[in-house]
């Protein structure tokens, strides 16, 4: 009985000597499989989806759950529509998404909108229309409203000759009116345009033009003030009263409507906002100093607000990029343009090789970071024009005539797509609304939409 005892004893010692070490070890973290997990959404849905050679049964969109840690070579095939590939990267017990796919047609159905031929194709930053002509004239001049598939002469036959010839147009983005400067028979006319749902409004306004301006702003939402700018002065306009006065701000090296006044960029390199009565009610930089490092280059400077009290400088002499916030200088030269998304709060600028994003976002997030250039795409012949898609995950870019889908993200394996040729010299727009993509096509000069998102 003491053998049994003893015997017993000594299996209890040696069982507790292995297990206890080991619930210690598993207590932290060893012997335990920390799996991860990839969420997949596609436009359009449906896509089957394979991981290595192996098939899941689910399709998108899906949870693929109790994965490994590790480098994942994945397929996603969708009938009808061209692969995507992807090479994932999943951490240790990490829930990654790949929400953001888009699956391209193999026979995309584009939709030819007019039977008319036009020339040229003219986005001015409205969501929902654009320009194109037919020719020259005044009344060859359209806008495109695809809200309501619909064409609208610029102007009715009498209000300026019908052979006016239009010389150039001012726009103001986020703004659905516009200014033509026409030649009517030897005399310059100005006129203003603001497309309705069914028809134009149109005011002439050329006894209220002083001189020949090189640009003319307003605020989008208050249509009333106009500023031109001729010769680094800066005259007033107001549509109320009808009244211009003349060199209103002197020693202006660029402006723009801001807050319901105008914000001026001095010769002497400070930047100030005044109501429309030329009080002054805000200084945004006042500092010599950073003046002078904002604007050495010299020429004129695009304004552009963006929110708040954040202000983009574009200089139009060599092509730099500017905050009013540090870094300040973002780019040195050879920024051609930019947009920005106000819901993202993102900057998507362009030069003629290359494509870059500065993300503004990170304050409103809460998250204490200080901006800078991420060029996302590079090796380009000609960048005309940049658009972002499907909530930011994509870039449209018209290089020279022809236009690419780019995809922002890293783990793809085709990041860009070839879209459509569009004729030579013309503009495209796509709308986010609609998820189409509009422009002229190079054989027939017919008005095209192409489908980006299903």
């Amino acid at each position: 009985m003491k053998i049994l005892n003893k015997s017993g004893l000594y299996s209890f010692v040696a069982l507790y000597a292995i297990i206890c070490p080991l619930i210690i070890l598993h207590t932290f973290g060893y012997f335990t499989t920390n799996y991860s997990s990839l969420y997949i959404e596609t436009r359009p849905p449906g896509a089957s989806i394979y991981l290595g050679n192996s098939l899941f049964k689910e399709s998108s969109p899906t949870t693929l759950e109790e994965l490994l840690p590790g480098y994942y070579f994945m397929q996603l095939k969708l009938k009808d529509h061209q692969l995507a590939y992807y090479r994932i990267w999943l951490a240790q017990a990490e829930d990654k998404a790949l929400d953001k796919v888009l699956f391209l047609p193999d026979k995309p159905i584009a939709k030819k909108l007019s039977d008319r031929v036009f020339e040229n194709l003219t986005t001015f930053f409205v969501d929902d229309l654009f320009i194109v002509n037919e020719g020259p004239n005044i009344r060859d001049y359209f806008f495109y409203n695809w809200r309501y598939d619909k064409l609208m002469p610029f102007i009715s036959e009498g209000i300026v000759p019908w052979g006016s010839k239009v010389l150039s147009i001012f726009s103001v983005r986020g703004s659905e009116a516009i200014l033509v400067k026409c030649d009517a028979l030897g005399v310059k006319k100005y006129i203003f345009l603001k497309p309705l749902s069914d028809s134009v409004l149109v005011k002439d306004i050329t006894d209220l033009v002083t001189g020949d301006p090189s640009r003319i702003e307003w605020d989008p939402k208050d249509l009333s003030q106009l500023f031109s700018f001729q010769d680094n002065f800066i005259n007033r306009i107001d549509l109320n009263s009808g009244r211009n006065s003349p060199r209103y701000f002197e020693d202006a090296i660029g402006y723009g409507a801001y807050k319901r006044g105008v914000l001026v960029v001095k010769e002497i390199k400070t930047v100030k906002v005044y109501d429309f009565e030329k009080n002054k009610v805000i200084d945004l930089i006042n500092d010599p100093l950073q003046g002078r490092f904002l604007f050495s280059e010299g020429g004129y400077f695009k304004v552009r607000p963006l929110f708040g009290n954040v202000i983009l400088f574009l200089g139009l002499k060599k092509g730099s990029l500017s905050l009013n916030k540090a870094p300040y200088r973002f780019v040195e030269e050879g920024v051609k343009d930019f947009i920005f998304d106000y819901q993202l709060r993102r900057i998507l600028l362009w030069q003629d090789d290359k494509v870059g994003i500065i993300d503004l976002g990170a304050e409103r997030l809460g998250v204490s970071q200080t901006p800078k250039v991420i060029w996302v795409f590079k090796g380009a012949n000609k960048i005309e024009q940049a658009f972002f898609v499907y909530q930011g995950s994509h870039i449209i870019i018209r290089d020279d005539n022809e236009v690419f889908l780019f995809e922002l993200n890293y783990a793809s394996l085709e990041r860009l797509n070839p879209i459509v040729r569009v004729k030579e010299g013309s503009s495209i727009l796509y709308s986010e609304e609609t998820g189409l993509l509009y422009y002229l096509d190079p054989m027939t000069n017919k008005l095209i939409s192409y489908p980006i998102i299903p």
